[in-house]
């Protein structure tokens, strides 16, 4: 695609709302079809150790995985290997234990988009929790 997913959306996910929601773009498949996935990620300030990323998401059987790297890398490998995924999350609010990842970058990896024509994810806040 073009390497956007509704940019401008994109700071209703630290908003401190979570009934104002970033979306994926609409896809005709919830596994995308020709391409790996899609993500967000998530400048954190510093390099600091994390313990959690808790997201809040009316969307219902989506999967992902998280990465967390010093800089954002411009491919998927560049992130190296997500160190949480999970998936058929149920629409409300989940979190992924990142056991202590380091790093400045937080990157959400959507994998699967869930239920709903068209396949879409919506997030509504996305915390990152240091230890």
């Amino acid at each position: 695609g073009d390497g956007t997913e509704h940019d401008g959306e994109l700071a209703r996910l630290v908003d401190g709302d979570p009934a104002t929601t970033w979306s994926t773009e609409g896809y005709d498949r919830r596994d995308f079809g020709i391409k790996p996935g899609v993500g967000v990620y998530v400048d954190i300030g510093v390099e600091h150790e994390i313990d959690t990323v808790a997201i809040s998401s009316p969307t219902n059987g989506w999967a992902a995985s998280v990465h967390v790297a010093s800089a954002p890398a411009a491919t998927l490998d560049g992130w190296g290997p997500p160190v949480a995924q999970r998936s058929g999350l149920a629409a409300g609010d989940t979190s992924f234990d990142l056991a202590g990842a380091t790093g400045r970058y937080v990157l959400v990896w959507i994998t699967d988009l869930g239920e709903g024509t068209p396949a879409r994810v919506e997030i509504g806040e996305l915390t990152v929790t240091g230890a």
